[in-house]
């Protein structure tokens, strides 16, 4: 009992924000999820961004005209690029929290060596970081650093998300390794176009929504019982008068 007590302290000493104790990813990717739309939104009513803007007027591929573009085109010009600066870099601050909540979960309660637990907690981290320059340097100021700290942010996540898979911890396990296959898969798809001079926007947004739902299967405070469940030996009771 002085243990657990000593690992609930601890853990509420870890809490900047009480409500992201076991909600951080949640409020992470319901932001992240507002800023796609509405950025990618704002742009398309202002006519930044559509199918009826002419290609001249992106100097770059993956904004041109077409009715689905890359999420980073709603974060080129002004004023969505406010919208997709600021949240993203909010939804880092979030999912940065969560990475490190999670991976004191894994540390505690799972059979995850302590090397895979560092991975996945660094490789979450670095995707974290590597979000903020993503959304403040726009494919117009740098195409290609915004690309590469999108790479760095992608990446990294992947790997993290492999880690918790391989956990086989609570809750919904399948639907984390569903949800990492099939955006690491998509990824591959989108990456592979850009450097092929192509344009599959389409994989991109479903490799972002499978993002986001992954990480509704973080291992958090709350499902602590469970572990503590999985982990207990089964007893076998002897029959009366035995």
């Amino acid at each position: 009992q002085n243990g657990q007590k000593q690992v609930c302290s601890a853990m509420s000493s870890e809490t900047v924000v009480p409500c992201l104790q076991n909600d951080a990813h949640k409020i992470g990717a319901t932001v992240a999820i507002f800023t796609a739309v509405i950025s990618s939104s704002l742009a398309h009513y202002l006519g930044h961004i559509g199918k009826s803007v002419p290609g001249d007027y992106y100097p770059f591929r993956g904004c041109l005209g077409r009715y689905i573009q890359d999420i980073s085109c709603g974060g080129i010009y002004f004023p969505e690029r406010f919208v997709f600066a600021i949240g993203f870099t909010f939804v880092s601050l979030c999912m940065a929290h969560a990475f490190q909540k999670a991976g004191y979960i894994l540390e505690k309660y799972s059979t995850l060596s302590s090397r895979l637990v560092r991975v996945f907690r660094v490789s979450g981290l670095l995707g974290c970081f590597s979000m903020v320059p993503m959304a403040w340097i726009s494919m117009k100021m740098s195409r290609a650093i915004h690309l590469l700290f999108a790479g760095l942010t992608m990446g990294p996540w992947v790997v993290a998300f492999s880690v918790r898979c391989y956990s086989g911890c609570p809750p919904y396990h399948k639907i984390a390794v569903a949800t990492c296959i099939t955006a690491a898969v998509l990824l591959v798809v989108w990456f592979t176009a850009i450097l092929c001079g192509s344009q599959q926007s389409w994989a991109e947004w479903i490799a972002f929504f499978c993002f986001l739902l992954h990480t509704f299967t973080f291992p958090v405070p709350a499902v602590r019982p469970a572990f503590e469940r999985s982990s207990e030996p089964e007893v076998e009771l002897e029959p009366a008068g035995a």
